[in-house]
């Protein structure tokens, strides 16, 4: 399958465009928390993964009480704050991951921007 050329640059931690894909399927949370604008469903996966492992360790530890609904927004929360850490972190100079960000985050649509902002954050858009 050939990648079109014309189709946009999305936030992704792998080089090349071989997962160059946004089809807003809404990942293993459901509806509630669709991949965001600008990201490939492959990275916002990966990163639901990480939120996924993240509470299961969690609650090893001991009893919880949680609903499941409250689990799947900790597990996003957890995903979303490694998105803007990965972000923060991505360096022409670093791994892999990071050059791979760093190229693709010029990218971001405005749309990504507002999606962050209401989560209660900011990206400074200048650098």
């Amino acid at each position: 399958m050939a990648n079109n050329i014309n189709a946009p640059i999305l936030l992704n931690d792998r080089p090349g465009n071989a997962n160059n894909v946004r089809t807003g399927h809404p990942g293993r949370l459901g509806g509630r928390y669709p991949t965001p604008p600008g990201v490939t469903d492959d990275y916002w996966g990966r990163l639901l993964n990480i939120g996924d492992s993240h509470v299961q360790n969690h609650m090893v530890n001991g009893p919880q009480n949680f609903t499941p609904g409250q689990l799947d927004t900790l597990k996003f929360r957890k995903a979303y704050r490694r998105l803007l850490v990965d972000l923060a972190g991505a360096t022409p100079q670093g791994t892999t991951k990071q050059q791979a960000l760093h190229t693709t985050r010029a990218h971001l649509p405005p749309e990504f921007f507002a999606w962050v902002m209401l989560f209660g954050y900011v990206i400074d858009t200048t650098t």
